[in-house]
């Protein structure tokens, strides 16, 4: 759903995708020109925010927007808290997702 949602917005030139927390890490590393991070928090290999915080020492000034089904207020203050620059539900339509990431770039 993500990557049809990206799809549908005019500048995205390329999309890397991870199935864990070291891939996605080595992703970042990779391509130091990267323009959006999108964390899913239950990714494998990483436990709760500490995926945010450790993306976040990497490249502290690209847009990294949290995706989670776990969307309650805490959670979301906590992630923004710790240097998300936006949070999306994984209950989000597709025109949601879409405003959303284009609000980070």
């Amino acid at each position: 759903a993500l990557r049809e949602a990206l799809a549908g917005i005019g500048n995205v030139a390329a999309i890397h995708e991870a199935g864990d927390f070291e891939s996605a890490k080595a992703l970042v590393v990779a391509n130091e020109d990267v323009d959006l991070v999108l964390l899913d928090l239950s990714m494998p290999g990483a436990s709760g925010l500490s995926g945010l915080v450790s993306l976040r020492g990497i490249h502290p000034a690209v847009p990294l927007v949290v995706v989670s089904a776990h969307d309650d207020p805490a959670t979301i203050r906590r992630a923004l808290d710790l240097g998300a620059s936006g949070f999306i539900s994984k209950s989000a339509s597709m025109e949601e997702i879409r405003s959303a990431v284009q609000s980070v770039l």
